[in-house]
């Protein structure tokens, strides 16, 4: 928890992730064995794996093409 003072008044900051969230909706939908994770690059790919399972995850790569963005599948399906 982060505390600071801020003109005389005292703010309290609580960091928490949604994931805990999200794996609890995923896995109550009605055909969750059928649902994959994307990741949009490797950096969301390394903080957040480990929370869901191996085989439901697509690993996606950005790659510019001149002035355009194009998100490719490097791993998954």
């Amino acid at each position: 928890m982060l505390c600071y003072p801020f003109r005389g008044f005292l703010c309290l900051h609580r960091l928490e992730s949604a994931i805990l969230l999200l794996q609890q909706k995923l896995a109550a939908l009605p055909d969750a064995n059928r649902v994959n994770v994307a990741f949009p690059d490797d950096g969301a790919y390394k903080r957040f794996h480990m929370y869901f399972d191996g085989d439901s995850v697509v690993i996606c790569n950005k790659v510019r093409d001149g002035d355009k963005r194009i998100v490719k599948v490097k791993e998954g399906r």
